[in-house]
């Protein structure tokens, strides 16, 4: 199983008021990169309990930095309907359709949710999950969308994945979300 973390460890988030101060970036372009789903929260952003935006340094580095085109997320197209408040989450008719790059290419899929608000937000924590295995290069579109247009576009063979332990799980978790501060670990930063 991985190595506990401690409080001291977890990146410590700053106030958009001071990342604006730091980085140059005006609050008006920060919130258009959250509303258009350019940084995903608990990766470069978190909002504190009185729901203020707080920006995690390091996943905003690691975001401007980043040269693999599955992480530019500033290509995407960052598709927020006015029907939904969750970035690259479409609803339809009788489902739900989301939005994601895997190597390089845009992907569309869609989910057979009734498209209701509890739906949607159903479907963004999917697609976050989605992005991170991305990140972490353990995505397999064929397993998780076997009958996708995206496989045969994209030249991929359905595998089949074996059962992980726990420990396994754990370690990948803790992976994944090693840069969240300790405010959005315990509940207080959501």
């Amino acid at each position: 199983m991985g190595k506990r973390i401690s409080v001291q460890q977890l990146p410590k988030p700053i106030l958009l008021k001071k990342f604006t101060e730091l980085y140059g970036y005006s609050a008006d372009a920060v919130k258009a990169k959250i509303r258009n789903g350019v940084w995903m929260e608990g990766q470069e952003f978190c909002y504190s309990p009185d729901r203020k935006i707080q920006i995690i340094e390091e996943g905003y580095r690691r975001w401007a930095f980043s040269q693999s085109p599955t992480a530019q997320r500033t290509i995407q197209e960052g598709y927020l309907s006015k029907k939904t408040k969750f970035p690259n989450v479409e609803p339809r008719k009788k489902s739900i359709r989301i939005k994601f790059y895997f190597r390089g290419q845009p992907c569309r899929e869609t989910l057979p949710l009734e498209p209701t608000v509890r739906n949607q937000r159903v479907a963004h924590q999917r697609l976050t999950q989605i992005n991170q295995m991305i990140t972490l290069g353990n995505f397999d579109c064929a397993a998780e969308f076997p009958n996708s247009p995206n496989v045969a576009r994209l030249g991929l063979l359905p595998t089949h994945r074996r059962s992980q332990s726990f420990g396994e799980l754990a370690d990948k978790y803790l992976k994944i979300n090693k840069h969240l501060s300790a405010g959005t670990l315990d509940g207080s930063c959501t």
